[in-house]
């Protein structure tokens, strides 16, 4: 459940704008092919890191307060792609988001909370290409 402004009850919004674009890097093993060519993200893309409650994701707001682009965020990763989410979605799945920046990325954040199957799959449909994998 979210107040007004999107925030969890456990105060989730903290620091995050609703409308601040989360970007997911996701793997090849989280990809399918849909029968028009294209490609779809599957909900395993959407899990918490190993050990955490938390699923890692980039803030858009710093990479261009950087000045650095989302393509960038992959370029280790050559047959990745890359996702996005707003933090609102993530709020109304009574999820908080927290930057969480990293010495080698100060755009780093996590996205804490239980993903159930259902929730999980709720991501997947709501997350839009960013990057998708050639």
């Amino acid at each position: 459940m979210t107040d007004s402004k999107g925030a969890t009850p456990s105060g989730g919004q903290g620091d995050v704008d609703p409308d601040v674009r989360l970007l997911r890097r996701v793997s090849p093993q989280f990809m399918a092919p849909l029968a028009d060519g294209g490609i779809r993200v599957s909900s395993g893309a959407f899990q918490n890191s190993s050990n955490s409650e938390g699923m890692s994701i980039l803030l858009k707001d710093t990479l261009e307060a950087e000045e650095r682009t989302a393509a960038s965020t992959i370029s280790a990763y050559p047959s990745f792609g890359l996702v996005s989410l707003t933090a609102r979605f993530c709020f109304t799945e009574d999820q908080a988001v927290e930057r969480v920046p990293e010495d080698n990325d100060p755009a780093h954040g996590e996205v804490i909370g239980e993903k159930s199957q259902g929730r999980r799959k709720r991501f997947a449909k709501a997350a839009s290409w960013v990057v998708q994998p050639t």
